[in-house]
């Protein structure tokens, strides 16, 4: 809504408050979720546009930032030989902010940031060099 201030105008966001829509199409039972949904699709391939073919894997330690979010850090495959990290190594990575949505479902909360809630919506970014020691 802040890069497209003109969806208020958007019939089903008829008469609504920022605060009122964001929290509907959040839920994704909303007319206007599909919208949302691919403007984050989009945003979120852009993002990773830069590791072009590189392969990646999940690191193994959880890394919890508050009840229900954890961090899953994905890391260059290539940066991590034989699968393990020397004590003191590093690695590129890319860390994706996951939340538990009711049951078992996981859904992608961030990518290299957590978002922070309030208005207007705000993020902190994650320190993409994550070490394994």
């Amino acid at each position: 809504m802040l890069a497209n201030p003109g969806v208020l105008e958007h019939p089903a966001a008829a008469g609504k408050t920022r605060d009122a829509l964001a929290r509907e199409i959040s839920t994704g039972d909303h007319d206007l979720f599909i919208h949302l949904r691919r403007v984050l699709a989009r945003d979120l391939r852009a993002s990773l546009a830069y590791l072009g073919d590189l392969e990646l894997a999940a690191g193994t330690a959880a890394r919890v930032v508050s009840p229900g979010v954890e961090l899953v850090a994905l890391f260059v495959e290539e940066d991590v030989p034989g699968g393990s990290f020397a004590p003191g190594a590093s690695a590129r990575v890319v860390t994706v902010a996951v939340e538990v949505d009711g049951g078992d479902e996981w859904k992608v909360a961030g990518l290299n940031c957590v978002a922070v809630p309030g208005w207007p919506p705000a993020w902190t970014k994650v320190d993409a060099s994550l070490r394994e020691d």
